[in-house]
């Protein structure tokens, strides 16, 4: 008797950029980025990403600093090139995550 081994599908599971415990995400595909703050020392968190074909960067921003939220960027009909976290950090300067390429 053969028996047929068939993949078995896979979740998609986005880029993550990280700085500390802070991270951007793409989601929705790709069309959408996500900033979460996982870090209650006051200082916000922005995303920085670039949708295909655009040359230009946008930002969301989940700024209240308490490590409980994400703010979202809504969804883009392009799909994301590129992503990153940035601490935004009042004292000192930004802590900034790598770009991850989705």
């Amino acid at each position: 008797m053969l028996a047929a081994v068939l993949p078995v599908p896979v979740a998609a599971v986005g880029a993550t950029s990280w700085v500390g415990s802070n991270f951007t995400q793409d989601l929705d595909s790709r069309r959408e980025v996500m900033a979460c703050d996982r870090e209650s020392d006051g200082n916000g968190v922005r995303g920085d990403y670039v949708p295909n074909g655009t040359g230009s960067t946008y930002t969301v921003y989940d700024g209240n600093g308490s490590g409980n939220s994400c703010a979202h960027s809504g969804s883009f009909s392009k799909r994301i090139y590129k992503h990153r976290a940035v601490e935004v950090r009042t004292a000192a300067p930004d802590g900034v995550g790598a770009w991850v390429y989705p």
